[in-house]
C-alpha cells in the first residue's frame, strides 16, 4: 500500500536540522505488570482511557502512545534509557499527552497501531512507539528509539522537540498526513468471495520448501522463529501428499522439529522453549518464555508424535518433549487457580539469559568428575550478545542418549537445575489471559487423547473449569480477556472466545464429556453474534468506537489468528453435531478469504491446514454403553490408541444421553444393547450398522 512516509516532510525537516515529574504516576492504579513497572517514571504516564484523550484536546498537544508487554527486553532497555531518565521524561512531558499499554492486556490497540506502523514503515516491532494527534490519529511510528541519536536511529532528545516544533508550525500538514492514513486504514477492500485454489497448498508447500533451511531447519537464513503454523501445515499436507512430495515435506517437519529440540532456544535444564533464537543455527536465544510459545510447540510436537510419518523412536522422542514441555508449564508457569500465568523475563538482575547461562569455572565446580558426562552429550556454547563474547556457556545438545546414559543425565542436570533455582529468577508475568489459556488447554487435550494421560488431562479441565467460572458472565453473555489478582477485567475479544471455544471442543474430543460440547458450541454462537458479519468477514473485536478502525483478524502472527481458529472449529463443530450451519458458515468465510488466500498462501498457514484437514473424511465412532465401568475404560483407552487424526470418538451413557441427544442430534437414534459397548461408525450424519467388538470396529473403519 502506498501512503505517507513514516513523517511528515516538514517534521523530517525539523529532526535532521535541527510537566511536572511524578514520583508515582497514574499507572500505579493499573493491574498489568508491565504497566506498573512503568508507575515510577518519571514521565506523566496515562492508561489508555478517556481521561488521557479529553487532556490532550484541552491541551491542544499530540499523544505519545507506547506498547510493550512486561517481558519484552527492548521495552527494558528503552525504559532504563529514556523513560526513568528525567531529561527525556520533561521533554516528554511538555510536548505530548503519554500513554502506555500492555499490548498483552490489550491486544486491539496494538494491532491497530501495529498495522499503521506497517502501513508507514514496513515494519513493527516492540516497544511500538507512535505519535498521534488528539483525536488517536497516528502520523509516526517507531519501535525502540534510544536516548540520543545511534544505530542510525534519531534519538528521543532530537526527535521531540522537532515533533513539538513541528507540530506548532506544520500542523496543518501534519493532520493531513495522519488524515490520510487514517482514510487509507478504514479503506476496506470488497471482499469478492471465490473459490480456494486447488492448488494453493501445493503453492504453500513449494514457498516453504523455498524458505527451508536444508543446513539448520527452519525457515529463512537470518533469525529463526518456532513458526509452528508452517510445521503443522506441513504435517497435514505430508498426510495427503503423494510420495515425493510427503518425503520432503517430512523430512523438513523432522529436520526442524528435532533442531528447536537439541538448540539453545530449548532449555535443556529447566525444560520449555525460549521466544526464539537470534541466528540461524538455533543456538543463541532470545530469552523470555511466553505460555503460548509453549502451548503452540507441544500441540505440534503431539501431533507429530501421533502420526505414522515418523519412525518409532523419532515420535517418542517427541512424545518426551511434549512431556517436558508439560513438566516446565505445570511447575512454573501454574496459578494455585489451575489457570496459567502469561511469560517470563529474559532479563534478571538487569541481563538478558543471566539466570539460564553458565561461567565455565562454575559448571566445572558443580559438576567435577561429570563435567565428561556433559561435554560428551552438549556443545557448550559460548553466549555471544551485540557481537560479543560473554563469557558464559549455554547447552546444546548434540545426540540423543541411550535410555541407560539418560539415567545419568538427568542425575547431572537435575544438580544444574538445583544450583539455578538459587540464582534470581526472572520475572514472571502472572496475569491469566483467556485466549493463551484456551490454546493451552487445546494443546493439553490434544497431547493427552491417544494416551489418555490423566495428568495433561486434569490440568486441562482444571485450566478450563476457571476460565469458564471466572472469565464468562453468562447472564451478559461476555467472556472477559483477563484474570489478575482475582479480578477479571477487558472485554473478549475475538481470540478469547476462539481459543477457549477450541479448549473445550479438544477436551470434549479427549474425554467424551458433552459438557464442553456445550461450553464451545455457546462460545461458538456468541463467535457468530459479535465477530462475523453477513459477509463472511471476521473481526478481531466487537464494534465500538474506542478505535479508529475495527481490525479484522484474517492472517496468522506469532500465533494462528482467531479468524482462521474459527475457521477450523466451524467445521470441526459442524461434522461433530451434524449441524450443517456451522459448516455452511465456514465455506462462506473461507470463501470470503479465498483470494487473499490464493494471492499470500504463506500468510496463512492455518486457514490452508484446515483445508487440508478437510480433504480427509471425517469419521465418528460413537460407542453407547449403559455404564463407564473398568472394562469399558480399558476398552475404550485402547481405541483411543487406535484413531487417527481424522477420527473422533464419542461416548453415549445412561448418564449423558438427553445432552448428548441435544448437541448431536443423530445420536439419539443409536440404541443401547446388552454389550459392555456397542459401536457405531458414522458419516455425515448417518451411521453404519453396530459393531459389537472393537475388531468388527476395525473392519468397518478399513477401506
Amino acid at each position: 500500500m502506498k501512503i505517507i512516509t513514516t513523517i511528515t516532510t516538514a517534521l523530517a525537516v525539523f529532526i535532521h536540522s535541527n510537566a511536572e515529574d511524578q514520583v508515582r504516576n497514574r499507572l500505579a492504579e493499573e493491574q498489568s505488570p508491565y504497566l506498573q513497572q512503568h508507575a515510577h517514571n518519571p514521565v506523566n504516564w496515562f492508561p489508555w482511557g478517556e481521561e488521557a484523550f479529553k487532556k490532550a484536546k484541552a491541551e491542544d498537544k499530540p499523544i505519545f502512545l507506547s506498547i510493550g508487554y512486561s517481558t519484552c527486553h527492548w521495552c527494558h532497555v528503552m525504559e532504563k534509557e529514556s523513560f526513568e531518565d528525567r531529561e527525556v521524561a520533561e521533554l516528554l512531558n511538555a510536548a505530548f499527552i503519554n500513554i502506555k499499554v500492555d499490548r498483552e492486556e490489550r491486544p486491539d490497540i496494538d494491532t491497530v497501531y501495529m498495522t499503521a506502523a506497517y502501513a508507514m514503515n514496513q515494519q513493527g516491532g516492540w516497544p511500538l512507539n507512535v505519535i498521534l494527534t488528539p483525536d488517536k490519529k497516528p502520523f509516526f511510528a517507531a519501535t525502540y528509539i534510544p536516548k540520543y541519536s545511534k544505530y542510525g536511529i534519531v534519538g528521543l532528545t532530537e526527535l521531540i522537540p522537532a515533533v513539538q516544533q513541528g507540530w506548532k508550525t506544520n500542523r496543518t500538514k501534519i493532520i493531513e498526513s495522519a488524515q490520510q492514513l487514517y482514510n487509507a486504514l478504514n479503506t476496506s477492500k470488497a471482499l469478492i468471495p471465490a473459490l480456494i485454489s486447488p492448488t494453493v497448498s501445493e503453492e504453500a508447500f513449494q514457498a516453504l520448501l523455498k524458505q527451508f533451511d536444508s543446513k539448520y531447519g527452519g525457515f529463512g537464513t537470518g533469525t529463526k522463529f518456532p513458526t509452528t503454523q508452517n510445521l503443522r501445515f506441513l504435517l497435514n499436507f505430508a498426510e495427503n501428499s503423494s510420495n515425493k512430495q510427503a518425503i520432503e515435506a517430512t523430512a523438513m517437519l523432522s529436520k526442524t522439529l528435532q533442531a528447536m529440540r537439541f538448540s539453545g532456544i530449548y532449555d535443556q535444564i529447566g525444560h520449555g522453549f525460549h521466544r526464539y533464537a537470534t541466528d540461524p543455527t538455533w543456538k543463541i536465544p532470545h530469552f523470555e518464555k511466553m505460555l503460548y510459545d509453549n502451548a503452540a510447540l507441544m500441540l505440534t510436537y503431539a501431533e507429530a508424535a501421533s502420526s505414522s510419518l515418523f519412525p518409532e523412536t523419532e515420535r517418542a522422542f517427541y512424545t518426551q518433549t511434549v512431556q517436558d514441555i508439560f513438566t516446565y508449564l505445570s511447575r512454573d508457569m501454574l496459578d494455585p487457580s489451575g489457570a496459567f500465568y502469561a511469560a517470563e523475563d529474559a532479563d534478571s538482575e538487569g541481563e538478558e539469559g543471566k539466570f539460564y547461562l553458565w561461567p565455565p569455572d562454575e559448571l566445572k565446580q558443580v559438576l567435577q568428575d561429570e563435567y565428561r558426562l556433559i561435554e560428551h552429550y552438549y556443545d557448550l556454547e559460548m553466549m555471544v550478545e551485540h557481537g560479543r563474547q560473554t563469557g558464559t556457556y549455554i547447552l546444546i545438545l548434540k545426540e540423543l542418549p541411550t535410555s541407560q546414559e539418560q539415567q545419568k543425565l538427568n542425575k547431572v542436570l537435575n544438580r544444574l537445575y538445583d544450583v539455578r533455582e538459587k540464582r534470581v529468577h526472572p520475572f514472571k508475568d502472572k496475569k491469566i489471559l483467556c485466549d493463551w489459556n484456551g490454546f493451552t488447554i487445546a494443546a493439553l487435550a490434544t497431547a493427552s487423547r491417544k494416551n489418555q494421560n490423566r495428568q495433561f488431562i486434569n490440568t486441562a479441565k482444571k485450566a478450563a473449569a476457571f476460565c469458564f467460572k471466572n472469565l464468562f458472565n453468562p447472564k451478559q453473555r461476555q467472556l472477559y480477556h483477563l484474570s489478575m489478582n482475582g479480578y477479571a477485567s477487558i472485554q473478549g475479544k475475538l481470540d478469547d472466545y476462539a481459543y477457549l471455544s477450541w479448549g473445550f471442543t479438544e477436551l470434549y474430543l479427549t474425554t467424551g464429556d458433552p459438557q464442553y460440547l456445550k461450553n464451545a458450541l455457546i462460545l461458538m454462537t456468541l463467535i457468530q453474534e459479535k465477530f462475523i458479519d453477513h459477509n463472511g468477514v471476521i473481526y478481531m473485536t466487537e464494534k465500538n468506537d474506542e478505535l479508529i478502525f475495527r481490525p479484522q483478524s484474517h492472517s496468522d502472527n506469532a500465533i494462528p489468528s482467531g479468524g482462521a481458529v474459527t475457521l477450523n472449529l466451524l467445521d470441526k463443530l459442524g461434522r461433530l453435531t451434524g449441524d450443517s450451519k456451522l459448516s455452511d458458515l465456514a465455506d462462506k468465510i473461507l470463501s470470503t478469504y479465498s483470494p487473499e488466500i490464493n494471492r499470500f498462501p504463506t500468510a496463512y498457514m492455518t486457514k490452508l491446514t484446515a483445508v487440508e484437514a478437510r480433504k480427509r473424511p471425517h469419521k465418528q465412532i460413537i460407542a453407547v454403553t449403559n455404564q463407564i465401568d473398568e472394562a469399558a475404560i480399558t476398552e475404550l483407552k485402547a481405541l483411543y490408541q487406535k484413531l487417527d487424526r481424522s477420527t473422533t470418538l464419542t461416548i453415549k451413557t445412561t448418564a449423558n444421553q438427553k445432552l448428548l441427544g441435544e448437541l448431536i442430534p443423530f445420536s439419539l437414534n443409536l440404541p443401547f444393547a446388552e454389550h459392555s459397548i456397542v459401536y457405531y461408525l458414522c458419516h455425515e450424519n448417518r451411521c453404519s450398522a453396530p459393531a459389537y467388538s472393537l475388531g468388527d470396529l476395525e473392519k468397518q473403519l478399513t477401506p
